[in-house]
């Protein structure tokens, strides 16, 4: 399967990225003059559709914000998703719908998906922070760090 998957990688291109829902609500006022902000970031993605030489993923973004060390005096949250349309081409023909590539498909959204959309997601974080008024939060680069799949014993 690594061979199927390297080979998708050379073949694939993002051909879109919009955003396709979100949500913020913004609470305690009086908190963001004395304290600092801690945040709890998660992102969750998966395969949305798949058809010859294009698919969609979505990625999903639920950010908290909080006064630090108090995670129940919540300061705000945002939930966001993304569709990242993928165009492949010059894959081998054979690959295409096949067992393999599904496979290929399901670790290129669990390793690149969140490569590809971590960007603009802080982009959208830094900006709407802003829109509520609030001072820009600036997250962090994402990192990725391969797993071993194997389960030792």
């Amino acid at each position: 399967m690594d061979n199927v998957y390297n080979q998708l990688i050379r073949a694939v291109d993002l051909d879109n990225i919009f955003i396709q829902s979100c949500n913020s609500q913004r609470f305690h006022h009086s908190l963001l003059k004395s304290s600092q902000i801690d945040t709890n970031i998660q992102m969750t993605q998966r395969l949305e559709y798949y058809k010859d030489d294009f698919f969609a993923t979505s990625a999903f973004f639920d950010i908290k914000a909080f006064e630090e060390d108090h995670e129940e005096n919540l300061i705000f949250n945002i939930q966001f998703t993304f569709i990242l349309e993928y165009r492949i081409s010059g894959l081998n023909s054979e690959l295409y719908n096949s067992e393999e590539l599904q496979k290929a498909l399901d670790q290129f959204v669990k390793n690149n998906v969140p490569v590809n959309v971590w960007p603009y997601g802080r982009e959208f974080i830094a900006q709407i922070t802003t829109r509520m008024g609030l001072p820009q939060l600036l997250i962090g680069t994402y990192k990725y760090f391969p797993q071993n799949d194997e389960v030792e014993e």
